[in-house]
């Protein structure tokens, strides 16, 4: 207090002349319907900026929320496009696909850790063993291929990423239908490797690699890259650099895919190579 009565002393002229200098402004826009319209403008100018800033602060706030929901239905909108789609509980969306008689259910997450420059990288979720999250299950971007679950607590999970040296999934040429294994080599967090493509496939750069459904792991057409380049001879295959649809610098909001079939497929497989 002591402060500003000493600044008011300092500057009694300044304030005395900013008083008056109100107190006419005042005066002359009551007076005249002119002034009295250009003031309203002006204030009106300011009220309508600062209501402005604090929706905008108000709406910041709101982007969690935002981005969940936007998540939700990407997932249901994205499904639409491959089989019938029925809305489950809160963020879960169930496929049943009709025609390859696969039944999935997508549930979205949030990636809350996340790691890129190790050579076996993993994220964590925020989705757990209340949400229905088990190992094995198949993680995807709205963009393509991400992980697959290896550990699940209640309320978490943590998948290996596919830029871990342990990821290996089967993939295709959509062209021409040849499949092949994708693995890292553990360099370019951009780039993953696809062998096994027989050298008598033309591939050519920008050739569109998805999964093919071979693995039990992701469902059939997940987008995972594009050729880069042209493809590297050697022995009996041909070896693919693929640029990852997927950034996984900047993996956010994912889709677990359960898929219910899963465990029928696999048993009956087993036994058939038992016999």
């Amino acid at each position: 207090m002591r402060r500003l009565l000493d600044f008011l002393i300092r500057h009694i002229n300044l304030v005395l002349f900013l008083v008056l200098e109100g107190i006419a402004l005042i005066m002359l826009s009551s007076s005249h319907n002119y002034h009295n319209s250009v003031a309203q403008g002006v204030f009106g100018g300011v009220v309508s900026r600062i209501n402005t800033s604090v929706e905008n602060a108000r709406s910041f706030t709101r982007l969690r929320q935002v981005n969940r929901q936007l998540a939700y239905e990407n997932a249901m909108l994205h499904q639409k496009l491959e089989g019938t789609v029925k809305v489950a509980p809160a963020t879960e969306i169930k496929v049943n696909d009709t025609i390859n008689k696969l039944y999935y259910t997508y549930i979205s997450a949030k990636v809350v850790n996340n790691s890129v420059n190790k050579q076996k990288n993993t994220f964590t979720l925020d989705r757990g063993l209340s949400s229905g999250i088990t190992n094995g299950m198949a993680v995807v971007s709205p963009d393509g291929i991400a992980g697959v679950i290896i550990a699940s607590s209640q309320n978490f999970s943590v998948a290996m990423s596919v830029l871990n040296l342990n990821f290996k999934q089967s993939v295709r040429l959509k062209k021409t239908e040849y499949f092949g294994s994708m693995s890292w080599p553990g360099k370019n967090y951009r780039f993953v490797e696809v062998t096994e493509i027989p050298h008598h496939v033309d591939v050519a750069e920008g050739d569109t690699i998805v999964t093919s459904g071979y693995s039990a792991l992701f469902p059939e057409n997940i987008m995972v890259g594009t050729v880069e380049g042209a493809p590297e001879e050697g022995g009996d295959f041909l070896t693919l650099k693929v640029r990852l649809s997927t950034d996984m610098k900047k993996l956010t909001y994912v889709y677990i895919i359960k898929d219910h079939y899963k465990g029928e497929r696999l048993g009956l497989e087993a036994e058939a190579e038992n016999e």
